[in-house]
C-alpha cells in the first residue's frame, strides 16, 4: 500500500497522549496512513503517485476544531459593509456612504458585526442621526456583535419604533435626551421588528463558501456553528452536495429567543431527526437556546457598574426553559444554552440537574453551557460533576474586554472566562471564537488564552491563563473528544479523518507574540489540500 501524501517536516506533534515530536505523517484518501517518529520513517510508503511534501521546516499537527462559530453568518458579514478599520464615527459613516453609492434606494444597507466601537475615537457607537448622514434613502442597520445594533432614523420608523415604543421583555431601546431612540437596540427582542424587515439572503452558497475559504487559511478545518434554521440547513446541505463544503460542519437548531415556549417545542416536533444525523463532513449536533443577552445584556446576580437598577436580562423563564430541554432531551438532540452572566448561568444549572436526575443514561457532554464567562467556583463545581460539557471563546474578551470592564466593573471582568480553573477542575472543555462577533483566528484565541491580552483593556484575568500546549489541545484532540469524536479525529493517529495544518515556524515553540502573525503553509481537510502555500 502507497500513501496519496507523505509529509516529511521538522516536527509533527500529533496531540495523540504522547508529547514526543513525530517527523512525518502520510495520507492515504480520507485518513491518515501513518505517522513516524523519524522523518524518513515512511518512504517505504511512497509511490509513483504519491505527493511528498520534504521540508524541514515545516511543523505539522490536527487541523484546528472551533466548537464555537457561526460560519453561516460570518461569510454573510464578508459580505456586509466592513467596520473593522473605522478609527472614528467619521469613518462607520463613509463606509455605509460608500456602499449607498451602488445600492438602489429603498435597499437595506446592513454591517458587518464583527468590530467595537472601542476602536473608534468616540468611545461608542453611531446615533440614528449620524447614520442619517450616510443616506436618508436607505434603512440601515449597523450590528455591533450579535446583541446591539443600532438603526438608522428610516430604519426605525419602517420598524415601528418611536419615542412610546416601551422597551420589550428582554430588550432595551436606548434612548437620547429628548426620550427619543437614538437608534441603538440591545438584545434580540428590540432588535426583531427591524430583523423581521430585512430581505433574505440570496447569496448564503457564496457566503458558506467564502467563510469556509477564510477559515481554511487560518488551519480551520472543522467548526460548530451554534445556532441555524431549517432553511440556512438547506444552504449547508447544498454547498455539501456541490464539493464546496471545505470545514468540516457540525450544526446546532436554533431555537430562537423570540419564540415563546410553545413555539419552540413544535420547532423541535418540526424535525424528524436528532443530533448525530449526517455525515463525517456536515452532521446535526444539538439545540440551541438563548437564556441571557451578551456584555451589554447579560443577566447578573449583581447590578451593572454603570446602572444600579439593572441586572441584565433573563430571555427565558427557568420553568419554560427546563419543558423546552426535557423536551428536546427526550427526543435524542444534545442541548446547548448560551450563558454569559452569572445569574443565568444558575438558572440553567438548576434545570440541567433536574433533567439529569431524571435521564440517569444521559452521557457527559448531552447538555453544555455555551460562553459560562462569568460562572464562579460553585458554579464550577456543579458544572463538573454533573458532567455538562464548556464551550469557551476568549476572542469575546479580547474583542469586548473594554465594555466588559464598563459594564461589569473590573473585578468581574477579570473573572471572565476562567479557563485554567476549568481546566485544573477537570471539566469537558473545548475552545472557540464565537466568530462573527469575534476574530476567529485560532492562534489570536490560542495566544489569548495564553497571555489574556485583549485589545482595548490590558490583560483581564491572568491567573485564569493557561500553558500554551493545553491552549493548543483545547482547538484539536480536546475539541473532537468534547463532540464524541476523539475516536474520529483531533489528533494524527493511524485511521483517523486526515485534518492537518502546517506551519513554517513550530506555533508551539515560536516566540509567544508571534503566534497571531503566522500563516498556515497547508491545510487539508478530510484528506483534500483546501489551502496550499507550498506550490504558490
Amino acid at each position: 500500500m502507497t500513501a496519496d501524501l507523505v509529509i516529511k517536516a521538522g516536527v509533527v506533534h500529533a496531540f495523540d497522549g504522547d508529547e514526543a515530536p513525530r517527523g512525518a505523517v502520510a495520507v492515504r484518501g480520507r485518513r491518515i496512513l501513518a505517522v513516524a517518529a523519524d522523518r524518513d520513517g515512511l518512504d517505504g510508503l511512497i509511490g509513483p503517485q504519491t505527493r511528498v511534501v520534504d521540508d524541514r521546516r515545516l511543523a505539522v499537527l490536527p487541523a484546528f476544531f472551533d466548537t464555537h462559530n457561526h460560519q453561516l453568518e460570518t461569510g454573510r458579514s464578508l459580505l456586509r459593509v466592513q467596520l473593522d478599520r473605522a478609527s472614528n464615527v467619521a469613518d462607520v459613516v463613509d463606509a455605509i456612504r460608500q456602499r449607498a453609492a451602488v445600492t438602489a434606494p429603498g435597499e437595506w444597507i446592513v454591517t458587518s458585526g464583527g468590530w467595537h466601537e472601542s476602536n473608534l475615537a468616540e468611545q461608542r457607537l453611531p446615533t440614528a442621526l449620524e447614520l442619517d448622514q450616510a443616506s436618508r434613502s436607505h434603512p440601515i442597520l449597523v450590528w455591533r456583535g450579535g446583541h446591539v445594533a443600532v438603526a438608522s432614523s428610516l430604519a426605525l420608523e419602517l420598524g415601528g419604533i418611536h419615542r412610546d415604543t416601551p422597551d420589550p421583555p428582554g430588550g432595551s431601546i436606548e434612548r437620547n435626551a429628548s426620550g427619543a431612540p437614538s437608534g441603538m437596540l440591545v438584545e434580540l427582542p428590540a432588535i426583531a421588528p427591524i430583523l423581521a424587515l430585512l430581505p433574505t439572503p440570496d447569496d448564503d452558497l457564496h457566503a458558506l463558501a467564502l467563510a469556509c475559504a477564510r477559515y481554511n487559511e487560518r488551519g480551520i478545518g472543522a467548526v460548530r456553528d451554534p445556532g441555524i434554521s431549517r432553511e440556512e440547513l438547506a444552504a449547508y446541505q447544498s454547498l455539501h452536495e456541490a464539493g464546496g463544503l471545505t470545514v468540516r460542519s457540525r450544526v446546532m437548531v436554533l431555537l430562537r429567543e423570540d419564540l415563546g415556549t410553545d413555539a419552540k417545542l413544535r420547532e423541535i416536533e418540526a424535525w424528524p431527526v436528532r443530533s448525530g444525523f449526517g455525515d463525517d463532513m456536515l452532521r446535526l449536533d444539538g439545540l440551541k437556546l438563548i437564556v441571557d443577552g451578551g456584555v451589554e445584556g447579560a443577566a447578573l446576580k449583581d447590578p451593572y457598574a454603570t446602572d444600579a437598577d439593572y441586572r441584565g436580562h433573563l430571555l427565558i423563564s427557568q420553568r419554560d426553559l427546563e419543558t423546552v430541554v426535557e423536551a428536546g432531551i427526550t427526543r435524542g438532540w444534545t442541548v446547548g444554552c448560551h450563558a454569559v452572566g452569572d445569574a443565568a448561568i444558575e438558572v440553567i444549572l438548576d434545570v440541567y440537574e433536574r433533567v439529569i436526575a431524571r435521564h440517569r443514561d444521559l452521557p457527559p457532554g448531552a447538555l453544555t453551557i455555551e460562553h459560562a464567562m462569568l460562572a464562579d467556583e460553585r458554579q464550577r463545581a456543579r458544572a463538573v460533576a454533573l458532567g455538562i460539557a464548556i464551550a469557551v471563546q476568549y476572542p469575546l474578551a479580547y474583542a469586548l474586554g473594554a465594555n466588559m470592564v464598563r459594564y461589569w466593573g473590573a473585578e468581574r471582568a477579570n473573572r471572565a472566562f476562567p479557563i485554567r480553573a476549568w481546566v485544573e477542575a477537570g471539566a469537558l472543555i473545548a475552545a472557540g471564537s464565537d466568530s462573527y462577533i469575534a476574530p476567529y483566528d485560532p492562534l489570536l484565541s490560542i495566544w489569548g488564552m495564553v497571555t489574556r491580552e485583549t485589545q482595548r483593556a490590558g490583560r483581564l484575568g491572568v491567573d485564569h491563563a493557561i500553558d500554551r500546549r493545553t491552549a493548543f489541545a483545547l482547538y484539536t484532540n480536546l475539541a473532537a473528544r468534547w463532540v464524541g469524536e476523539s475516536g474520529l479525529r483531533g489528533s494524527l493517529s493511524p485511521g483517523h479523518l486526515a485534518d492537518i495544518v502546517a506551519f513554517h515556524t513550530d506555533p508551539l515553540t515560536c516566540d509567544l507574540d508571534a503566534l497571531p502573525t503566522l500563516t498556515p503553509a497547508m491545510t487539508i481537510v478530510d484528506g483534500r489540500i483546501v489551502h496550499d502555500q507550498l506550490t504558490s
